[in-house]
């Protein structure tokens, strides 16, 4: 994920990013059962789809945090 699109997911909410998540997980199966039968030749693809799924596993919980800190 760029850096451009990492700030635009930051101001996004929760739900948004929970939608987006999904669909990186849809697709992250669809890529290993492709590599795993040899369509897909591409193996940094997974490696990429993971890393784009720990950065918004990472702005779901940072907007988690500041929930709650406002709350207080």
């Amino acid at each position: 994920m760029k850096k451009r699109e990492l700030e635009a997911m930051r101001k996004q909410e929760a739900q948004v990013l929970e939608v987006r998540l999904n669909e990186l997980r849809d697709n992250l199966m669809k890529v290993q059962i492709d590599m795993s039968i040899g369509q897909e030749k591409n193996l940094a693809k997974a490696r990429n789809i993971r890393r784009d799924i720990a950065q918004i596993k990472t702005l779901i919980a940072e907007g988690q945090k500041k929930t709650i800190i406002r709350d207080k």
